[in-house]
């Protein structure tokens, strides 16, 4: 049903994207059946002429933005099931491309933050060190 809503409205990606972070259980089961049925689709029959390829397309148009949506809340989520939607990369339509690439950049953003708290984390770890070791001395 949430595929669904991902279709047909434009608005969706983040609600459902905040709905997958309000999810009290720790197995993120919804984001990553979500990813499941982003990967599934086929993207093929959107590009394609035919009389239903214009909603099918704009259907498209509406569920990319939920990977970039949901990379931002749950970035850890989407990186350990990023191959699900990676595959989507060789395919035509640009805003699902578009979307994983922003989505790729948000895991980076998010690893480079993880790693500056640490960083910042191991030098007042340091600082305390050397302030425990100077005391010691003046003891």
């Amino acid at each position: 049903a949430l595929m669904d809503l991902l279709h047909s409205f434009e608005h969706m990606a983040p609600l459902v994207a905040e709905l997958c972070c309000l999810s009290k259980t720790s197995s993120n089961r919804l984001s990553e059946e979500l990813l499941r049925e982003v990967g599934r689709l086929d993207t093929q029959s959107f590009t394609g002429g035919g009389h239903d390829a214009g909603g099918k397309a704009s259907g498209l148009k509406n569920v990319a933005p939920f990977i970039s949506e949901l990379a931002v809340v749950r970035p850890r989520v989407v990186l350990s099931n990023i191959s699900l939607v990676l595959p989507h990369l060789d395919s035509e339509p640009y805003g699902l491309r578009s979307a994983i690439v922003t989505a790729i950049g948000h895991i980076l953003e998010h690893i480079g933050q993880i790693k500056n708290n640490k960083n910042v984390d191991e030098d007042v770890y340091n600082e305390e060190n050397r302030m425990n070791i100077t005391k010691s001395r003046d003891a």
